[in-house]
């Protein structure tokens, strides 16, 4: 503890009052210049970037070879495969894939490393500094301009990802007052729970719950109940849940609102499948549909049954199923899984960090005492 300038230590933690000054083993903070960082920050806002390039760089593909194919199911596996692979391949390091030399990558290690340390160790050398240099040389001084903008962005992206997993709590909370706002009945039939709505509100489901309104269930029920039905069978709900979660990583990232969309797109021709599976008229179910796309009153994150555009669900319907052979271009996914490990791979270090630097600051003070025992010879 230091009276002069309240500076006060103990271990990992130090606190500084003329500064402003605290930091607390990984923690940074400084007033003075307008400095925050945190190395959990750090991790997920490079999480986060990693995540939505695998995204965009699977998510592509797909819509120019495989989102006009009549292959529903492989089309939905290969969606949610782009979502879990998202997620998983950014926390993937297999230093085997690694090269030795990557200018590329190394540069942006480089960048990185330069951005995490703190401005002492960065004027820092190993050679000693007069006192009067070392004055000149100040934090401030010193301080890095990318740093502050590489910080704005840490903490824009966490406090975006914050909003965006507030929000979609708001909307499941929403969800389930509306379903039981309004109701007039509900009843449970075949381990489905069915809520009958007086209002005008288009039929939508969620897990095992249906929402209907009365005029539809008394005039369109059976088409309406298949349709919701289809998508609880599926267990589309789970689905959103994945999309939800990487939206609220990736809430900046356009691409992944394009592939819920997608998404979406397919849940609805799967449900319209099951229909048509189950005896219903073509004709009949998509006259049916076209009076119910005019309803605009729906419940948000819900699988709704006019939520896709009609005229897309027609033409999919009238489309003839596509070439078995087709489905061999979800391979596509394959060569790119291998290129993003190659490129998030790092070789393997071959010393422990901790004791090339403990082994440089034994020579550094070994070359002290040389020094030292050399001069008291002189002097002898």
């Amino acid at each position: 503890m230091e009276v002069e300038g309240l500076e006060f230590r103990v271990k990992g933690l130090e606190f500084r009052v003329k500064g402003l000054e605290f930091r607390v083993k990984g923690l940074e903070f400084r007033v003075k210049g307008l400095e925050f960082r945190d190395n959990m920050m750090t991790t997920l806002f490079l999480y986060s970037i990693k995540s939505a390039f695998v995204l965009a760089l699977l998510y592509v593909p797909y819509t120019l070879m495989l989102r006009k194919e009549s292959f529903f199911r492989l089309n939905r596996f290969t969606l949610l495969t782009i979502l879990g692979l998202s997620l998983l391949l950014p926390l993937c390091n297999f230093p085997s894939l690694a090269e030795e030399e990557q200018p590329v990558t190394h540069a942006v290690n480089q960048q990185v490393v330069a951005w995490e340390k703190p401005v002492e160790q960065q004027t820092r050398t190993t050679t000693p500094v007069p006192p009067s240099v070392r004055e000149k040389v100040t934090p401030a001084a010193s301080h890095h301009f990318a740093w502050s903008w590489y910080s704005v962005l840490c903490i824009l992206c966490i406090v975006g990802m914050f909003s965006a997993l507030l929000f979609r709590l708001w909307q499941f909370v929403r969800m389930g007052f509306l379903m039981r706002r309004g109701c007039l009945w509900k009843d449970r039939v075949d381990g489905f729970i069915i809520y009958c709505h007086s209002d005008e509100i288009a039929p939508c489901s969620w897990m095992n719950r249906i929402v209907i309104s009365q005029k539809d269930y008394s005039e369109h029920r059976h088409e309406i109940l298949l349709h919701e039905k289809g998508h609880i069978l599926h267990h589309h709900s789970l689905d959103i849940l994945l999309l939800t979660f990487v939206q609220v990583v990736q809430w900046w990232n356009p691409f992944v609102y394009l592939l819920g969309t997608s998404l979406r797109d397919v849940h609805e021709y799967e449900a319209d499948h099951h229909v048509l599976q189950q005896g219903v008229r073509l004709s009949q179910y998509q006259n049916l549909l076209i009076r119910k796309a005019i309803d605009t009153s729906s419940i948000s994150l819900a699988n709704g049954f006019s939520h896709s555009l009609v005229r897309r669900r027609i033409a999919m319907m009238h489309q003839k199923e596509s070439h078995p052979w087709l489905r061999s271009k979800v391979l596509y996914i394959l060569p790119l899984v291998l290129l993003v490990l190659s490129a998030f791979a790092t070789p393997a270090m071959k010393k422990p960090v901790k004791e090339s630097f403990s082994s440089l600051e034994y020579r550094f003070i070994n070359m002290e005492a040389i020094q030292s025992l050399h001069q008291n010879n002189k002097h002898l």
